[in-house]
């Protein structure tokens, strides 16, 4: 048979046999036994949840206290030894996966299925009442003022050397003994670190940390060691700048590095008078803020540089430098972007 136009508009499109669809099988209605093992299980998890004073919601619950678990427990093991459902079907009543039936299963079989004890509630703890001051704070600091030592305070209240320190340092106070004792160390350490001696000498020499070495250092007005140290290292290097020599010929000839040599000058106060990019251009300022006023180009600016100078910059070079070190420039590139 041929398919024509014609047939097609008076009977519709031809649809083969295979591409109809077959017909859904019927669902079949749940087994009678079955429906009743969920009825059971349900009336099982209802006696579980109370009693422990819980509702079956309860146990359903994304809770891990004990008493909600232990009946959970329970009633996972009783609907399956009473019902014998499936381990996702015991699930589906708990909001759980087989996995967490199957552990409640293996806990309460170790246990022969046996129940766990209630746990009692516990009261409250009363708030302790707050302890009164077992020495009278303001004496005791006066007893320090006068010359007392913490030793004797603590014996005359009774009390710790120790506690007497903390209350002492809760007021910001120190025996008039140890602040003659701090203040003869610190001269000491002070003649120490003159004569140039290190943190770990000064260290081992007062059974000092390294670190407390170091605030004694800042609060009597000195750098750290190592500071000091670099700079007297430096100190040969930073006077042949002193005296004329470039920055960069210097460090070439030791190998020190360009900007080692160049923070310890700095720190020192000395510029070089040498002509590098490390050298002391303020000279310039007046002659490039002059011609410009006076409406120079860049190149005629570089000229008269030059001329001042002895040697003959790059027209960038003095540009960048300008632009650097000018603030009026600066505002002005700010005000064009």
């Amino acid at each position: 048979m041929i398919v024509t136009l014609d047939l097609i508009r008076e009977y519709g499109p031809f649809v083969p046999p295979s591409a109809v669809p077959a017909p859904l099988p019927e669902r079949r209605a749940p087994e009678p036994k079955i429906l009743g093992a969920l009825e059971r299980a349900k009336e099982i998890i209802a006696e579980e949840a109370a009693r422990c004073g819980l509702t079956a919601e309860d146990l359903a619950a994304d809770t891990r206290l004990r008493d909600c678990v232990a009946a959970r427990d329970m009633a996972i093991y009783r609907v399956r030894k009473e019902t014998g459902l499936s381990l996702p079907k015991i699930g589906a009543f708990f909001n759980r996966d087989h996995t967490t039936v199957l552990h409640a299963l293996r806990k309460v079989d170790a246990r022969g299925g046996a129940r766990l004890p209630p746990v009692p509630l516990k009261a409250r703890p009363e708030p302790k009442p707050k302890m009164a001051p077992t020495f009278d704070h303001a004496e005791a600091m006066a007893m320090l003022g006068e010359g007392r030592t913490l030793e004797e305070v603590g014996q005359h209240f009774g009390v710790s050397r120790q506690r007497v320190r903390q209350i002492a340092k809760r007021h910001g106070v120190r025996s008039v003994r140890c602040r003659a004792n701090l203040s003869e160390r610190d001269e000491v350490i002070e003649n120490m670190i003159l004569s140039g001696a290190s943190d770990a000498e000064i260290s081992s020499a007062y059974g000092l940390t390294v670190s407390r070495v170091l605030q004694i250092r800042r609060s009597l007005g000195f750098r750290p060691f190592k500071t000091d140290e670099r700079a007297r290292a430096m100190a040969p290097y930073v006077e042949m700048v002193r005296q004329g020599r470039s920055i960069t010929s210097v460090e070439r000839e030791f190998g020190l590095g360009v900007h080692k040599l160049a923070a310890a000058c700095k720190n020192a106060g000395v510029r070089s008078r040498a002509h590098s990019r490390h050298s002391d251009l303020s000279h310039r300022i007046p002659i490039i803020r002059e011609l410009l006023r006076a409406g120079a180009t860049w190149a005629t600016i570089t000229n008269a540089l030059a001329h001042k100078e002895g040697r003959r910059p790059s027209v960038g070079s003095v540009y960048g430098w300008a632009h650097r070190n000018l603030p009026e420039l600066l505002n002005q590139q700010a005000r064009a972007a």
